[in-house]
């Protein structure tokens, strides 16, 4: 499983990324949200996927592939 904090507000749209198998990623959302709701009467959550069978390792992958890209110009 990989989790990646935002580096900077052009890094992406979301400001934490989990990957890995959905079992494991579920998990961590559950245990995240019953972290917040030990010590705050809400939580709000908004969640998306990308599922894509057959890639793994893409919160790296993608990043490499726009570096390759600017390197070019």
């Amino acid at each position: 499983m990989r989790w990646r904090k935002r580096r900077s507000p052009e890094d992406e749209s979301c400001p934490e990324s989990v990957e890995g198998e959905w079992d494991e990623v579920m998990d961590v959302v559950k245990r995240a949200c019953e972290a917040v709701a030990a010590v705050s009467p809400r939580v709000s959550l908004v969640l998306k996927a990308d599922i894509r069978p057959g890639f793994t390792g893409e919160l790296t992958a993608k990043v490499e592939r726009v570096e390759a890209l600017l390197a070019e110009d």
